[in-house]
């Protein structure tokens, strides 16, 4: 199966003002989380805003959100053996394939199966889908990325360890159906 090497495979899902508002309410509820990222934890708000975009995609594929009580994913297929979660980062303009993807070295642990990464636009009226990997490649081929090293061209130091690909690693988010049918590359 091959992976993304296009801009144009890199989709762009938008997210209605209704939307937003149900976005910012439960990023307000949740509060802030973790004060070593970039944006101090004040990210909730792009973090749901990745998951709604990819509720739907998944939705129409029985795919069902497992909510703020399972920390380890967020979207669990109807057989209960796939589950995903959604690594969202903040952008300004349409992502390449040479944007990094990153997961915290800290949610290595998480119980998940799969990966999709998203980037959600400043103003969150919408977000790029980068595409998807499966846990397991994402492993083998991921780089460590410590504290105060930069984040790729982007000139800002990092404020905790990740682990890191990069978009031209994942495989496009229009072969979804290679997660549910498990016929991954």
């Amino acid at each position: 199966m091959k992976k993304v090497n296009d801009k144009s495979q890199i989709i762009y899902v938008p997210i209605s003002n209704e939307e937003r508002n149900v976005i910012f309410k439960l990023a307000e509820e949740r509060g802030v989380l973790n004060h070593k990222t970039l944006m101090d934890g004040e990210g909730n708000s792009s973090g749901y805003a990745g998951e709604l975009i990819v509720s739907k995609l998944l939705k129409q594929h029985g795919f069902k959100w497992v909510g703020e009580g399972n920390r380890d994913c967020d979207f669990i297929s109807p057989d209960g053996h796939t589950k995903i979660d959604v690594k969202t980062k903040g952008n300004a303009y349409q992502p390449r394939p040479d944007f990094d993807c990153t997961v915290p070295q800290n949610q290595r642990n998480q119980n998940c199966t799969h990966y999709i990464f998203v980037r959600i636009n400043k103003d969150t009226t919408g977000g790029w889908v980068n595409g998807w990997i499966t846990k397991e490649e994402f492993r083998d081929i991921a780089k460590p990325r410590y504290a105060g090293q930069a984040y790729n061209n982007a000139g800002r130091l990092t404020r905790d360890n990740h682990d890191v690909v990069l978009v031209s690693d994942l495989y496009p988010i229009a072969n979804i159906q290679a997660i549910i049918s498990k016929k991954v590359a």
